[in-house]
Parts: C-alpha cells; sequence; structure tokens
C-alpha cells in the first residue's frame, strides 16, 4: 500500500514578512507533521511592527486575484490538485486573507476540487465561497479578543455569523499577542487533516 501521505498536501501562507522564526516554525511543523507535501509560504516584501498594525487592514483591502502572492498561491495548489491531491490550504492573518482569495479563485474554475480552507486569525474572513462551499469545506478561527482580525472583518464575538466561523475563548492579552497565538490551533488542524484524509481516500476506493 502506498505512504498514505502520498494523497494529501499542506499549503500553508504565513503573516506579514519573513524572519528566521517563520523558517523555524515552517520546518518543525513540517517534521511534526511528518508529510511529504508541506509548503510553507510567506511575503518577504512586507512587514509590519506593532505600532503598524492598523496597515494591516489597509494591504488587506488591496489585495485582489492578480496579487502575485494570490496567485502564486492559486498555481501551487492548481499544481498539486492536477497531481490527484486533496489540499489543506490553511494561513494566519494576512496569510489567511491570501488563502480565502485563492480559495475563491480556485473553486470558480473548478466548483468540484478536493479543497479544504482553514484561517487563523485571517484579516478577511469571506462568508460566500462558489459551490456553498462555505457551509462544508471552510473553516476561519478567531479568538475573541483578537483585535487586529477583528477590526479587520468588522466582527465581534456576538455579532451573528455563519458556521464557518469557529469563536475560541480569550486566550492571554489582546492586541498582537492574541493574534499570534494561533500557532498550537493551527498544528493541530493540520494533523488531524492529515489523518483523517487518507482514510477517506481509501474508504473510497473500497466503496469504487
Amino acid at each position: 500500500m502506498p505512504d498514505v501521505d502520498d494523497n494529501t498536501a499542506i499549503v500553508f501562507v504565513l503573516g506579514l514578512g519573513c524572519h528566521a522564526s517563520t523558517e523555524e516554525w515552517c520546518t518543525k511543523t513540517k517534521n511534526k507533521l511528518k508529510t511529504k507535501d508541506f509548503t510553507c509560504i510567506c511575503n518577504p516584501s512586507l512587514s509590519v511592527t506593532l505600532s503598524q498594525l492598523t496597515s494591516i487592514c489597509m494591504f488587506r483591502k488591496s489585495m485582489s486575484k492578480t496579487t502575485p502572492i494570490v496567485r502564486e498561491v492559486v498555481d501551487i495548489v492548481c499544481q498539486k490538485l492536477a497531481l490527484g491531491k486533496s489540499v489543506h490550504l490553511m494561513g494566519h492573518s494576512y496569510g489567511g486573507a491570501v488563502v480565502s482569495m485563492a480559495a475563491i479563485q480556485i473553486w470558480e474554475m473548478d466548483p468540484s476540487a478536493s479543497l479544504q480552507l482553514s484561517t487563523y486569525g485571517s484579516v478577511y474572513t469571506p462568508f460566500d465561497f462558489p459551490g456553498d462551499k462555505g457551509d462544508t469545506n471552510v473553516f476561519h478561527t478567531l479568538f475573541e479578543n483578537d483585535n487586529v482580525a477583528l477590526s479587520c472583518n468588522g466582527l465581534r464575538p456576538n455579532t451573528p455569523v455563519p458556521p464557518c466561523v469557529i469563536w475560541l475563548v480569550k486566550v492571554g492579552k489582546g492586541g498582537i499577542r492574541t493574534h499570534n497565538s494561533y500557532s498550537r490551533n493551527m498544528i493541530i488542524d493540520a494533523e488531524e487533516y492529515m489523518h483523517a484524509m487518507p482514510k477517506l481516500t481509501l474508504l473510497s476506493k473500497k466503496q469504487s
């Protein structure tokens, strides 16, 4: 039987900026997941400091389907889908906005694409996706006191939202500390995906 990881791929897009700590996180996460197909992407042309946090929303608003990093993610995911793989597209903060826009574009091209989208503290959390994928294949995770992501999205914990939004209880202090504290949730979700997808694939083959 082939390695179960051969049928699964994770594409993760980090927030603003590339630095040593992001590269270290990517390496540790790949080793922990024990997957051959883990792609970690960051945007070296953008970085932000605590005093510039409001600019994250500005970056998000200026993003479009033709933004280079969005096009890069779309190309990478499409290549993996063409190989018959199931893809878990994940993103944090600005990266969450990137993968959300990429997923919309991919499902517009192919509504049946085997793709799951998970964001964490995303500064852009769209709810409407082609083929109603937002009801089944999209998960936006937000801390109740993440004032960075909530401000960019115009959301509050008591605001009615679609089921694709997952509220987490308050963790740590507000602001940047909370906004950057999603790592554990991201890795857990990735681990669950790596275990679940091969089982679903094998089950599908037995039924066919």
